[in-house]
């Protein structure tokens, strides 16, 4: 790819970097004294998502649109009859959801034929990581998706309680507080009412979370409940208050060690390493913008979401290390575009303006990074779209070197959309392709990919970028793979024949034997990923096969009609003055994928399905997944019906494996 042609070419794409860069305590053993709201709590980093997303004027990041450009979590109607949620008979927490199968939820029937016992089991089952942004987006939608609930009864936690954890894992605080306002209040469970206090703590939403702090520990003298006080108390400075709390917890035989350190941390001051932060809980977590926790930035990369996104946000946090988790959020969905491109823009400004002599300390890594920021903010304030052009040009094939072009394309999406496709950009063609792919702008993929076989039949520079990228655009392209003839892929080894052929097959197109004997002798790779467990494995396959039917796809919606005769409504009592407000701008920050219509309603066990893909999938990003594996997930996604979605995650797994 060429880099700055000319001389004042260079001088643009220099001028817009230096534009950018200069410049209740316990009173007596099992009577614990009256808590009274907190005078004064510590400040929490600040999140581009307001707090009340119920004051009027105030609207918070939104889900992508719907298809009458509709906030997919809002409610549809608010009217004199009540809110329409989905043709459910009662609303009760286990039912109640903010999608519906207009809006990109998953219907009403998507646990149909799933047992309650099944449902909870693949939902305690889930890794607290997702590697893939597409699978995060899909999952999402099952969580927040109005639905009748499983048969049976529940053995443990509500079916509720472990959506609202399960988004919590995902680091979507703002959805499961949506989620959370249209569960009816009236006669919550306490696992409920412990869901919203670990939502508050960590949305940051101190004040609101301790007030309920208050008044559930006068009547419930669980251990959470204490640690949660004596967390109300440190934030608000009464350090004295929370040791006294943490030494009776001690007493009476909590062995929450790792809270007690964090604990002791908040009062003293002291620094101390953060560990692997792969699953923590909700206070720990809460804790961490509270502390000064020595973090890995290697253990980026198998963070748990939520950690991820404090990280990001946290301005006292080293610039490198917000750049990176920055990086890491774009990857796994955790903001919307334009919030995304809010906080790393913020993470750039902190860096130093240019200097070889300070620069030759840093690590290649820390390196790669700023120069990967200051590009993306060069390309952000040029003003010429042949300056864009190449500031982005150099980013993304930094981004390519260390395997984050699809979350450095979502970073670059607005200013990707201002390079015209044209004659004047073909040397950049391939590069915006890939973006474009990446970020499922699938039309606009097409646009240049169309470009780059004009060009190539009269250059033969441009010959050769159209075969580079001859694997992705098989993948990418807008009709269905399996009514076209089976390309011959050349100058690929052995292990991404195989990948992008896996893929193939997903996609519904046939591969005969003989093409997969061409690489059959060739040495397996010494990383190539293992299999799942073999049950996980099985019942996958099993399911694929008995979905892999040739009905055609439901394309109404469901919403307008009932299985069984039943209507399911949330009456207008079930639903307070304030929800309704709150309702009207429902919204998250994280980025879900747009809504697949037709997505087939004959299929039975359909959330069940989509949950069993995660756990095959084992929470590792596409990369790290055996392509075996990745082919019968693509394909389990597109006999679903999700097609989008299957595509999507195809050329995820192919960006992240180098083509």
């Amino acid at each position: 790819m060429p880099v700055f042609r000319n001389s004042w070419m260079k001088a643009v794409v220099a001028v817009a970097v230096a534009v950018s860069f200069c410049g209740a305590a316990w009173a007596q053993q099992g009577k614990p004294v009256q808590l009274a709201p907190p005078k004064r709590l510590l400040p929490t980093p600040k999140s581009e998502t307001p707090s009340d997303p119920a004051k009027p004027g105030v609207l918070q990041p939104a889900y992508k649109t719907g298809p009458r450009g509709q906030s997919l979590t809002t409610i549809p109607s608010v009217g004199a009859r009540g809110i329409e949620v989905d043709r459910l008979q009662v609303v009760t927490p286990d039912s109640a959801g903010i999608l519906t199968a207009e809006n990109g939820g998953f219907g009403g029937d998507m646990w149909r034929g799933t047992t309650m016992s099944r449902a909870e089991a693949m939902l305690s089952g889930m890794p607290p990581r997702i590697g893939s942004r597409v699978l995060s987006g899909l999952v999402r939608r099952l969580l927040l998706s109005a639905a009748r609930p499983p048969q049976g009864t529940a053995t443990s936690d509500s079916l509720a309680v472990l959506r609202l954890r399960r988004l919590a894992d995902m680091g979507d605080y703002a959805g499961a507080l949506d989620l959370l306002s249209i569960m009816p209040r009236q006669g919550r469970v306490a696992a409920l009412v412990r869901a919203e206090a670990e939502l508050r703590f960590l949305s940051g939403d101190h004040i609101a979370a301790c007030a309920l702090v208050g008044n559930e520990v006068r009547r419930n003298q669980a251990a959470f409940w204490q640690k949660a006080l004596a967390f109300c108390q440190l934030l608000s400075g009464q350090p004295e208050k929370a040791e006294l709390g943490l030494t009776m917890l001690r007493e009476v035989g909590e062995a929450d060690e790792s809270f007690f350190k964090l604990a002791n941390a908040m009062i003293s001051g002291e620094t101390i390493p953060a560990g692997p932060l792969r699953r923590t809980s909700a206070l720990e977590l809460a804790a961490l913008p509270h502390l000064n926790a020595d973090i890995d930035v290697a253990g980026l990369a198998t963070m748990a979401p939520g950690a991820v996104r404090m990280i990001a946000l946290d301005e006292r946090r080293p610039v490198f290390m917000r750049l990176a988790a920055t990086e890491q959020a774009a990857k796994l969905g955790l903001f919307r575009d334009g919030a995304l491109v809010k906080v790393y823009m913020k993470a750039a400004k902190a860096l130093p303006a240019p200097d070889a002599a300070l620069e030759e300390a840093w690590s290649e890594q820390d390196k790669r990074l700023a120069e990967r920021a200051r590009l993306i903010a060069a390309a952000t304030h040029a003003k010429l779209a042949v300056a864009k052009a190449e500031a982005m040009s150099q980013a993304l094939q930094s981004a390519a070197n260390d395997g984050i072009v699809a979350a450095t394309a979502r970073l670059l999406k607005a200013e990707l959309a201002e390079i015209p496709v044209s004659l004047g950009f073909k040397w950049f063609a391939a590069l915006a392709f890939r973006s474009a792919a990446a970020n499922s702008e699938f039309e606009k993929a097409n646009a240049w990919l169309a470009l780059l076989h004009r060009s190539a039949a009269m250059s033969e520079e441009d010959g050769v970028a159209l075969k580079d990228i001859e694997p992705l655009a098989v993948l990418a392209r807008k009709e269905d793979v399996g009514q076209n003839s089976l390309p011959v892929l050349s100058g690929l080894d052995a292990g991404r024949q195989v990948l992008v052929h896996a893929l193939l097959t997903g996609l519904g197109q046939s591969v005969p034997p003989e093409r997969w004997l061409q690489w059959a002798d060739e040495p397996a790779s010494e990383s190539e990923a293992p299999m799942p467990p073999p049950a996980l494995w099985l019942a996958l396959k099993a399911m694929n096969a008995d979905g892999n039917k040739d009905e055609p796809l439901a394309g109404e919606s469901l919403a307008g009609k009932s299985l069984a005769g039943e209507s399911i409504v949330v009456a207008q009592s079930q639903v307070s003055q304030t929800t309704q407000r709150s309702l009207a701008t429902a919204v998250t920050t994280q980025q879900l994928g747009a809504p697949t219509a037709g997505t087939r309603s004959d299929i039975d066990h359909k959330a069940e399905r989509v949950l069993l893909m995660i756990r095959v999938m084992g929470g590792a990003s596409p990369g790290q997944v055996n392509p075996v594996v990745l082919g019968e997930v693509v394909r389990g996604l597109f006999v679903l019906g999700f097609k989008s979605e299957a595509r999507a995650l195809a050329i995820e797994a192919a960006l992240e494996a180098g083509l």
